[in-house]
């Protein structure tokens, strides 16, 4: 039903019709709108990167409305002036560029799902969930006080607003992190690293290659150059390329987006 309503398709309807509105009651905009469509987000946006680079004057703007983000409560407009930042990429491991084993009857084999799971409690602890290279940490700018209570405030009749409501909601058996934050709080002012898929093998085979697909979210002060450079450190020092090929695919990944709330376009 109305695929894609909730994300993105009504925004975009919602301000278009605004501008028809505006258009139909009270004439010529009282300023120039510019309104770019871009239909590759859950592809990692194909294209836009370079599209932005080669029509920079065109798209020269003095505030930027993006029409992507979640409502707190029904009926009331929400205005977001900050969005972490993001990075994705893939792991692969290969142990055998001819064929799959069969299951048992080559103990000599090297596993590369098992490969892949000792490599991903390498880079994240599954039951504290701390990402364990210092790299994924380096420069971040700690929120202020201020902000997590401002963020505690505005979530306190939403799900996020402790572990418990949020462990009831999505029916957890229990929550990870540092519960020194709300869920609120942590998913909106710091990072996270997460596995998304992990595909290869199949029953009754030793798989000979596995790839493991992860994603980030990044707060100020972090940079996905130095990630990178976290990840491929921890691959190369597990001693798991001894018996396997293992290729980091990872992304250039986008910073996190920040602007101060007592501008005038967003006092407007």
């Amino acid at each position: 039903y109305a695929r894609g309503a909730d994300d993105s398709k009504g925004h975009i309807m919602a301000i278009l019709g605004a501008l028809e509105f505006y258009q139909q009651h009270y004439g010529k905009l009282p300023v120039n709108i510019k309104i770019l469509f871009e239909g590759r987000e859950e592809k990692a946006s194909t294209g836009i990167r370079e599209f932005i680079k080669l029509n920079r004057n065109m798209l020269k703007a003095d505030a930027v409305i993006i029409a992507d983000a979640p409502t707190l409560h029904a009926g009331i407009p929400s205005i977001y002036y900050g969005l972490r930042g993001y990075l994705a990429g893939e792991i692969e491991i290969v142990t055998s560029v001819e064929k799959k084993s069969h299951s048992g009857s080559r103990s000599f084999v090297p596993n590369s799902l098992a490969i892949a799971a000792a490599l991903m409690n390498k880079l994240l602890d599954p039951v504290t969930g701390k990402v364990q290279f210092p790299e994924f940490y380096e420069g971040i700018i700690p929120p202020s006080a201020q902000l997590l209570e401002e963020v505690q405030k505005q979530y306190r009749d939403t799900p996020l607003a402790t572990k418990e409501k949020a462990q009831k909601e999505l029916g957890l058996i229990a929550t990870v992190g540092d519960h020194h934050y709300s869920p609120a709080q942590r998913t909106t002012l710091f990072p996270s690293f997460d596995y998304q898929l992990v595909t290869g093998g199949g029953e009754g085979v030793l798989p000979n290659a596995t790839t493991i697909k992860y994603t980030a979210r990044l707060v100020r002060g972090q940079h996905s150059s130095r990630i990178n450079e976290g990840l491929q450190r921890v691959i190369h020092q597990s001693g798991f390329e001894k018996v396997a090929r293992i290729s980091l695919h990872a992304g250039d990944g986008d910073v996190a987006f920040y602007t101060d709330p007592n501008t005038m376009y967003q006092q407007v």
